[in-house]
């Protein structure tokens, strides 16, 4: 499954009998409020962010040639156990991908999808090392303009490899100075 914040929302409608939009929270509160959740009472959730992260970085690894980018909620550093990883990829033929993903050896299912400009593309779900990722095949010409990200309303960027390689350096533990005996 996936952290979706639109399902806690219409849930939340059905559940407090509200009509009105404006009246529920916004999705950035929401997921703000989930991160706090997360602190509070799961903090044992919070190890599973480096978890994926890492299986992140080796399925961008492989799917260098794709220009891949780390996106949605764990791009943000929030995750759950058992949530969907999303990485979007870039080429103009599905052929690649699909190539690449047998080169490796991996299983997929694939989808096609409508994006919020009404763009159609693939969305391929490849489980690997205990996580399901979610590749979102996008055209060459959209690496500029990614699409929206359903919590902050703005162009999901993401995180490149190199990015994503930086932070997990940062959070090791430094090695270079060992632990007193």
């Amino acid at each position: 499954g996936t952290v979706d914040y639109g399902w806690a929302r219409r849930k939340a409608t059905q559940r407090l009998g509200v009509s009105r939009e404006r009246e529920l929270p916004d999705m950035m509160m929401i997921e703000t409020a989930f991160r706090n959740y997360q602190q509070l009472f799961r903090p044992q959730d919070l190890s599973c962010v480096e978890i994926q992260r890492e299986a992140a970085v080796e399925m961008m690894s492989w799917l260098k040639s794709f220009s891949p980018h780390l996106a949605g909620p764990l791009a943000r550093g929030i995750s759950a156990p058992r949530a969907d990883l999303l990485i979007y990829v870039y080429a103009d033929s599905p052929k690649e991908l699909v190539f690449t993903l047998m080169e490796k050896q991996l299983v997929w299912e694939s989808d096609d999808l409508l994006l919020e400009n009404q763009q159609q593309v693939q969305l391929f779900f490849v489980p690997h090392a205990g996580q399901q990722f979610r590749l979102l095949l996008l055209p060459l010409s959209s690496l500029r303009q990614p699409p929206l990200d359903e919590v902050t309303g703005r162009r999901d960027v993401g995180l490149n490899l190199k990015q994503l390689q930086m932070i997990q350096e940062k959070r090791r533990p430094d090695s270079s100075h060992p632990e007193p005996a």
